[in-house]
């Protein structure tokens, strides 16, 4: 739409300027070329021979009917069905006719030549023109509409279009993939249809914007931003061959116009208005009247000499080693490079820092952007940066290679000669460090001090990005699609076929190699020798150490060898004893999310915390600890925690080895997965088992029960060590099983605590205080996985023998006793016992540790949970206000268990409909939103929480304003089929439900039901709620009665004695066929909807007793439908 207003604004001067005359765009231009949506455009213009205001009304139809607004979501077929039936309106009404081909005598666009971009589905890459002229190539003469439809094909955004030839069809797509700039192809067009003599006077290229630096990671705005990118590269080439031409004209809205700025109710005024307001700043406007005043004058440069155009010097490479043949282009990387080398020139010295871990492609990258525009520079130097002596003798050298009378100068003289050019050595020079590792070199003395050249530096070393903070780019791995190419590439032959199942196999393969570029090329190299493509997965699995150390002969001559582990092992001779530990400990946990804070945690205990002492402590757990000391918290000194992690962190960091990732308001760190499998495989076996144990040691010093919000974060590293449990100390597999149950794997928890139980009694006998507790740990195991009266049955027993051994009021029987309490009223609602149970651990543990403690906590906070179960709301509330002051004053208000009181005295008020309970809910959740940030996942939960509150006590109105708030981020950071944004979907549905806002609940309970299904989870809850409302707003609804069926249907086969479910869905198909006027049957289910109800014990229940009403108004229906039927 932009390139509209820009003609706009051109056409109005030239009108302007020559008021008798008028100009369609069709008569003025001879030749226009077009790709994606200047497609389209070139056809209204150039082909149908619209005005321009015509144009304008008819494109912002096509955008609004397939882009905008709603369409945003359609899927590609929709979209395209759209834009098909847009294109047959506008040639309706203008009366051409359907099939009327693209190269015929429309008698619209007097003559304009007209060329539309396209590319072959079966062969991307190759950009082919349709034409409405005759020509020495043989091309598709499509209809007008499969033009205009093959024009905006664009993959991802529109479907694929058919071109009917003589014998079959070809699927077309737009060629805005590869192709969103066809300036080059339009002047060779031009040359081989006018010929070499044309003059041409002008040459004007219009582009949709050129967008920001950072492209979104995925979606429509991606593919929108890497087009308008690469048609700016091609711009910029081109302003570069053909600018001292004067006839070369490039005007495209900078900076684009954002869709974040473009509103719903206006988005193509406001397009509009961002044209103007780009084509009034002085250079542009300048720009656009140069552009008239060159297309009026006479003569101009003949077609020959713009197809042959070339900039003044080509550069000369000194130094630069050969592009690997296996390289790969990786788009993202690439133009970020141009951007930060080429951008800004004029302006002074640019520099450009590229970071990233050994074997990422830096250095390749770095040749192929030399290679590919080295003619922007005069003289490309490239220099070994890997030291202080190579850096200049490598300056020397190339400096001296310029002009030989330069060899023998000394390496000021070569600094001075790149600061002061001259006509020798001019200022249009790159030179690229390559591998500044070394941060003993500063390597920003060796950059010319002057304001010319540009400078590239390669890295592992992150931090020296703050050599050009606005163009250091963080060097990542290579995309799946790049990496599976990279991999065909180099594993097999040019005339191999690649066919679907080879490029899935190579997916597989580069998943593996987690798409590092070396490791990928080197597997590459190593299929192509052993010829194992289809097998190589199960030789890496089998000798994973052998193959990345395969290295591959190149020759590109760079001093190290080409290989993954081969990359990573220049690391080791730098790496001081203290990082290579902590590479150690890492390799044994999962590669990602390692929180940094574990590491401080586990220093505050000096490493030694140990929730259970089963087993003496042996001469491995003292030397985990001091190993874990002097890697961790070498001056040992609590106030220098973080500076002693932050040194060690930091060593690993300027090599790339770590990368640190933000998760909310936690910094978590990050291993690549090869490397940090490199990591791992190079320790011997002893080492290994040496280091899993250290790892062990770090992991169970966070198991203490106050420091339970780590736990969740040390799940996946726990699981990493399962396959070696066997081989860890007793004491340590104990204290990981904290972590386990966490993670609700019950089975395993059971089979470790079956063997550590059955380990420690044949130790010290039944006996011993370590067995029974023990016991009491697998007790709990057996209740998690279920089995409740093994639970309860070994817990009495531990309370009967603990009493015998230490005496009935012993803190050793309370903790049993305990247990026992909570099995009681958790899991069989025998709440009196429990809470017998529970208050006689208070006392004995009040008369014994004192005042405050954490055990009379835990007595307090179980207390306070079964007389809220118990509804014993009065009671309960007591007890958890005690328990809240207590935790404040053992561990500050802001403690997560200090938090556990809360919530649970919050549930306490909701019982009593106190409004205190919603005080304490928004106390809690503005308090975590203050210190852990309004996406955090607790910040979250606390939001849910208070909105259940306030449901809970009648506010549904506050309920609903704070479930649309934890949905509106839960889509946006969960995704939108996670557990949580769904759970956040049906509460809110509920509120709304709550609310007699049946409508709009019907909407969250129906993406609730759907989205349940998608995932595999049990929907069944969700369809009765949407059934439910559906009812009570279409009470003769069909789908309500199915989905009533299907909700009691389910039941009754999961329950086949008497169940509340089966009696409420029962109830609800009654009501629904009632209202269907189905007497009969209604009273059929009303009769045994109550009758279940009654066996229930639940007679009195609000559904009961309205199922007795309906069952007389039913009965009366029937009766009267009998007698007007016999009547």
């Amino acid at each position: 739409m932009s390139q509209l207003e820009i003609l706009k604004e051109y056409f109005h001067r030239l009108e302007m300027d020559n008021r008798d005359s008028a100009y369609k765009v069709c008569s003025y231009f001879n030749f226009i070329v077009g790709s994606g949506g200047g497609g389209v455009i070139a056809i209204l213009l150039g082909v149908l021979g619209m005005e321009l205001d015509q144009a304008s009304r008819a494109f912002g139809q096509i955008c609004r009917a397939t882009l905008l607004g709603e369409a945003r979501t359609l899927a590609p077929e929709e979209r395209t069905r759209r834009l098909e039936q847009v294109f047959k309106d506008i040639l309706a009404e203008l009366q051409v006719p359907e099939d009327r081909r693209l190269n015929s005598d429309v008698d619209l666009a007097d003559g304009c030549k007209v060329a539309i971009a396209y590319q072959s589905a079966a062969q991307l890459g190759q950009c082919k023109l349709f034409r409405n002229y005759d020509s020495r190539h043989r091309s598709h003469n499509p209809t007008i509409l499969q033009a205009m439809l093959a024009a905006w094909a664009t993959p991802g955004l529109f479907s694929s279009t058919k071109v009917t030839t003589d014998i079959a069809y070809e699927e077309v797509v737009s060629a805005a993939s590869g192709y969103s700039n066809p300036i080059f192809q339009a002047i060779r067009e031009a040359y081989e249809g006018y010929g070499p003599t044309q003059l041409v006077s002008c040459i004007l290229s219009l582009g949709s914007g050129s967008h920001v630096l950072r492209i979104p990671e995925k979606g429509y705005k991606a593919m929108v931003a890497r087009y308008a990118r690469d048609a700016a590269l091609t711009a910029d080439d081109a302003q570069r061959r053909l600018g001292g031409s004067g006839k070369y004209f490039r005007l495209s809205v900078t900076p684009a116009i954002e869709d974040d700025l473009i509103t719903e109710d206006n988005p193509l005024g406001v397009i509009a208005s961002g044209t103007s307001s780009y084509l009034s700043l002085s250079h542009q406007d300048q720009l656009v009247d140069t552009c008239l005043n060159m297309a009026t004058m006479k003569g101009g440069v003949d077609l020959e000499a713009l197809a042959q155009v070339r900039t003044e010097m080509t550069a000369s490479t000194h130094g630069l080693p050969p592009l690997s043949p296996f390289f790969v282009r990786r788009q993202e990387p690439t133009v970020r490079i141009f951007e930060g080398v080429v951008r800004g020139r004029t302006l002074g010295q640019t520099v450009m820092v590229i970071s990233g871990l050994g074997g990422s492609g830096k250095t390749q990258l770095c040749i192929q952007f030399a290679l590919q525009y080295g003619d922007l520079f005069q003289h490309v130097l490239f220099i070994d940066a890997s030291s202080a002596k190579s850096i200049e003798d490598g300056l020397l050298a190339r400096v001296g290679s310029v002009i030989p009378s330069f060899r023998g100068i000394d390496f000021r003289d070569a600094m001075d000669m790149l600061e002061n050019p001259n006509s020798k050595l001019t200022a249009r020079w790159l030179i690229i460090f390559d591998n500044a590792d070394d941060d003993s070199v500063s390597i920003q003395d060796y950059m010319p001090n002057c304001r010319h050249g540009s400078i590239i530096i390669t890295t592992r070393n992150p931090s020296l990005g703050s050599l050009a903070p606005e163009t250091h780019l963080v060097l990542d791995v290579m995309s799946g699609e790049e990496a599976t190419n990279a991999l065909l590439s180099s594993a097999l032959a040019a005339t191999e076929e690649r066919t679907p199942r080879h490029k899935e196999m190579a997916s597989k393969i580069v998943e593996q190699l987690g798409n590092l570029p070396v490791a990928v090329v080197q597997a590459g190299c190593y299929i192509k020798k052993q010829r194992c493509f289809w097998d190589y997965l199960t030789r890496l699995n089998a000798n994973r150490t052998k193959l990345l150390r395969h290295i591959t002969i190149q020759r590109d001559k760079l001093k190290y060898n080409h290989g993954a582990y081969n990359a990573f092992d220049t690391t080791l001779r730098v790496l001081s004893l203290r990082a290579l530990n902590l590479l150690s400990i890492l390799s044994c946990m999962h590669f990602t999310n390692i929180p940094r804070e574990l590491f401080i945690l586990a220093a505050t205990y000096r490493f030694e915390y140990q929730p259970f002492d089963l087993a003496p402590r042996s001469d491995e757990f003292h030397q985990s600890v001091s190993l874990l000391q002097e890697t961790l918290s070498p001056s040992q000194d609590p106030r220098l925690y973080e500076s002693d992690l932050e040194e060690v962190l930091d060593e690993l960091y300027q090599y790339s080895l770590v990368s640190f990732v933000p998760v909310h308001s936690w910094i978590t760190i990050r291993l690549h997965p090869l490397l940090h499998s490199w990591a791992g495989d190079r320790l011997t076996a002893q080492e290994r088992g040496m280091f899993r144990a250290v790892t062990a040691r770090l992991l169970a010093s966070c198991t203490n029960d106050v420091d339970s919000h780590i736990r969740t974060h040390i799940s996946p590293h726990v699981t990493a060590l399962m396959p070696f449990m066997a081989d860890l100390h007793i004491n340590e597999r104990a204290a990981l099983c904290r972590s386990i149950r966490e993670d609700g794997k019950y089975t395993l928890l059971v089979s470790t605590w079956e063997a550590i139980h059955a380990e420690v009694e044949k130790a010290y006998g039944d006996k011993d205080m370590r067995t029974s507790t023990a016991a009491l740990e697998l007790a709990d195991a057996y209740g998690q996985n279920g089995d409740t009266p093994k639970m309860e049955e070994m817990e009495r027993a531990l309370v009967a023998s603990r009493s015998a051994m230490h005496g009935s009021e012993s803190l050793e029987a309370m903790g049993a006793l305990l247990n026992l309490a909570r099995t009681l009223a958790y899991y069989k609602s025998e709440y009196k016992e429990g809470e017998e149970a529970a208050r006689k651990t208070l006392e004995v543990r009040r008369r014994i540790l004192g005042r405050n403690h954490l055990d009379i906590y835990e007595s307090l906070y179980t207390l306070g949970s079964i007389q809220r179960l118990n509804k014993q709301y009065s009671e309960a509330v007591a007890t958890f206000l005690e328990a809240v002051a207590m935790s404040t004053t053992l561990l500050g208000r802001d403690h997560r268990q200090t938090f556990n009181a809360l919530r649970m005295l919050a549930a306490c008020y909701e019982g009593q409909k106190n409004p205190d309970a919603r005080t304490i809910m928004q106390d809690l959740y503005d308090t975590r939103e203050k210190v852990l940030g309004p996406k955090h996942p607790e910040t979250l939960t606390s939001l849910h929480q208070l909105g259940e509150s306030c449901y809970n006590i009648g506010d549904t109105a506050q309920a609903e304003e704070f479930f649309r708030r934890e949905l509106r981020i839960r889509r946006e950071s969960d995704g939108p089929q996670s557990t949580t944004t769904i759970t956040a979907i049906h509460w809110l549905g509920c509120a709304l439900y709550q609310q007699e806002n049946y409508s709009e609940a019907e909407e969250f309970f129906r993406e609730e039901a759907i989205a349940r299904s998608a995932r595999g989870l049990d929907s069944m809850n969700a369809k009765f709620w949407l059934a439910a409302t559906i009812f009570l707003q279409r009470q003769e609804s069909k789908e309500a009665e199915q989905l009533f069926r299907e909700y009691t249907n389910h039941f009754k086969e999961a329950h086949p004695e008497p169940h509340a479910n089966v009696s409420d869905g029962l109830y609800w198909t009654g009501r629904s066929m009632l209202a269907q006027a189905e007497y009969a049957e209604a009273v059929s289910l009303f009769e045994e909807s109550i009758s279940m109800w009654s066996q229930l014990g639940s007679e009195n229940n609000a559904n009961a007793v309205h199922a007795k009403q309906l069952l007389k108004k039913a009965q009366q229906r029937l009766k009267q439908s009998q007698e007007v039927s016999s009547a």
